[in-house]
């Protein structure tokens, strides 16, 4: 089986959401790192910074699955109204009912 071929065109969101990621996590330890050498922060600073650091990334997967969860609850529950609307139209597809005035089989002349 064959791979098909990566262009430049391919969208690789996941990719680049986790380059930026590190990036971001990257530049603020590298920002720490220079504050407690210049003397701004302590150490004992820079290492509750890095403890809070820590949790957020251990935890971002947690909220990822509850934002994941609440996306395809709200999805799933806009697909369903959308298919009963869809649904009603076909089981009745006159919008209103109204009363036509019917031709009359005898003319009333006649009768």
């Amino acid at each position: 089986m064959t791979t098909p071929p990566q262009t430049a065109s391919t969208p690789e969101p996941v990719l680049k959401a986790a380059a930026v990621w590190g990036s971001l996590a990257t530049l603020l330890v590298t920002t720490v790192g220079v504050l407690v050498a210049v003397g701004v922060l302590t150490s004992e600073q820079a290492a509750a910074l890095s403890t809070v650091v820590d949790y957020v990334s251990s935890n971002i997967v947690t909220v990822g699955t509850v934002v994941v969860g609440l996306v395809s609850l709200v999805s799933g529950l806009a697909g369903s109204f959308a298919t009963a609307a869809v649904g009603r139209r076909h089981v009745s597809p006159v919008p209103q009912v109204t009363v036509v005035e019917a031709t009359p089989v005898v003319n009333e002349a006649q009768a």
